[in-house]
């Protein structure tokens, strides 16, 4: 206002300004922290890259500024910011944002090391040990990296799923898109898991989801199909059912099947896959 200049302040503006001591740097970081804090994480990005313009070599305002593009998913440049407050020198708050910076990039490393070693037993079939690898990287993984959090819900999801876990595989999608509701691959997991676990009126719907949030999705018109076909099939077989079975719970009536059917062989329409003990989109070489 003393300058007569509007606020927020286009870029063109802030050469116009007086420099600013660290009593400004702090105000700063405090509207920043308040908007985390609001959860209005772009305007909190906007404000906090503002501040890293008038202050380059604070450790403090490069901290908050790779805090904030960790959660609205640009990790790659959340991460040069946090790198480069290691080498921020200057102002009074160096030591806690030095600190805060390498605090989060030792998670980082040991997240990465979880990773490889959840790929490693996913790659030799040992896929309970790679759900267990990724729960030691979500464990471990800063709460700002959404991105990074919602990849690794994502990848246990796929664990769970070849391990034939559904439940936990369906929880795990919905965790991912609890921090980025069009995250695509998540979507069309939680798709594959509900159409496995028998349940495709909601495989459906998750699909119809992901047509609108990626057109481009492989296979995702053959997955529709198949999701259809299979809830046909279900809407048929509960059409033919006997009233008494109708009212059975899922354990009484997994239990009457199998005394029934003991003994008996496959029929053609059962699902290959499950008895298989792979995912529905299984490769040559996995089959």
């Amino acid at each position: 206002r003393e300058v007569g200049l509007e606020w927020p302040l286009p870029s063109s503006s802030l050469s116009k300004l007086p420099s600013e001591g660290p009593d400004a740097l702090r105000l700063r970081l405090t509207l920043v922290r308040a908007l985390l804090r609001c959860h209005q994480d772009s305007q909190a990005v906007l404000e906090a890259e503002a501040c890293v313009r008038r202050h380059p070599q604070s450790a403090a305002s490069l901290l908050y500024a790779g805090r904030c593009l960790l959660r609205v998913g640009r990790r790659e440049q959340g991460l040069k910011y946090l790198s480069a407050a290691l080498d921020g020198v200057t102002g009074p708050d160096h030591t806690w944002g030095h600190q805060g910076a390498s605090m989060r990039l030792q998670s980082f490393a040991t997240v990465d090391k979880c990773k490889l070693a959840a790929e490693d037993a996913y790659a030799y079939g040992d896929f309970p040990c790679a759900a267990l690898r990724y729960g030691d990287a979500l464990t471990s993984c800063p709460a700002d990296d959404k991105w990074g959090r919602a990849t690794l819900h994502a990848a246990r999801a796929a664990c769970h799923r070849r391990a034939r876990d559904f439940r936990q595989a369906i929880d795990d999608c919905d965790s991912a898109l609890a921090l980025f509701p069009k995250y695509a691959r998540a979507l069309f997991r939680r798709a594959a898991c509900l159409l496995e676990a028998g349940r495709p009126k909601e495989a459906i719907q998750t699909l119809e989801t992901l047509l609108r949030v990626d057109r481009k999705w492989p296979n995702l018109c053959d997955w529709l199909v198949r999701a259809h076909a299979q809830a046909k099939r279900v809407e048929k077989d509960d059409r033919y059912k006997p009233s008494w079975k109708k009212g059975m719970r899922g354990d009484a009536r997994k239990q009457s099947a199998q005394s029934e059917g003991a003994g008996a062989p496959e029929l053609a329409g059962s699902d290959l896959y499950s008895i298989l003990g792979v995912s529905s989109d299984a490769t040559d070489q996995q089959l």
